[in-house]
């Protein structure tokens, strides 16, 4: 006679598949992905392979971690990008204003179609 285990049917009352469901697992995969390499690197010298090399290939493609690295890599430049971005437009001035007096004075052009440089100032 073969034990067969009875299959609890609760999880077809699982929610569905949504954009936030899925971006929670896949968090939830880099995490354990992390926690994976941090655990082999701890047990370093139990792993198979004779050259370092060979031993992190084991570390980052042991359990299907390998594309989970690879999207915390892209996230992590994405998001360095984004915030020098993000940085140098909040910080740093980058255009020269052209105060009023240059539209209502009678000061003759310095140039073709420069004004004179005490109508500039900085923004």
């Amino acid at each position: 006679m073969v034990y067969v285990p009875r299959v609890d049917d609760s999880d077809h009352d699982a929610k569905p598949s949504t954009l936030l469901n899925n971006i929670d697992t896949a968090f939830c995969n880099i995490k354990e992905a992390c926690e994976g390499v941090v655990y082999d690197y701890a047990h370093y010298n139990s792993l198979p392979g004779q050259t370092a090399l060979e031993k992190v290939q084991i570390m980052c493609t042991r359990g299907g971690r390998l594309p989970y690295l690879v999207l915390l890599v892209a996230i992590s430049f994405a998001s360095f990008f984004l915030f020098v971005r993000i940085g140098r437009t909040l910080f740093v001035p980058s255009q020269v204003a052209v105060t009023e007096t240059l539209m209502t004075s009678r000061i003759p052009m310095v140039g073709p179609r420069m004004a004179p440089a005490s109508s500039y100032k900085i923004v």
